[in-house]
């Protein structure tokens, strides 16, 4: 028996590593694809926020702007009625 596992050894832990990496490989690439499917909604919601903020940031310019015209109006309306600003 002894003689028999001495022969049969290397052959056994060489087919134990080829088991091993295809097993880790197998898990591995199970764990890259759930990554991969988490990484590509994380994308999205980044999308979207970022798609957000730039809509929120057209509506910060259009009231600045509709600020800056009220104070105008507002300034030029003594003007238009007889009264010194």
């Amino acid at each position: 028996m002894r003689v028999w596992l001495k022969e049969w050894s290397p052959l056994l832990a060489a087919l134990l590593v080829v088991l091993s990496l295809l097993v880790t490989g197998g898990t591995m690439r199970t764990h890259t694809e759930s990554i991969q499917g988490r990484l590509v909604e994380v994308e999205k919601h980044i999308a979207s926020i970022r798609n957000a903020l730039e809509g929120n940031q057209g509506v910060m310019v259009r009231l600045a702007a509709l600020d800056a015209r009220m104070v105008i109006w507002d300034e030029s309306i003594p003007a238009h009625i007889g009264y010194p600003n």
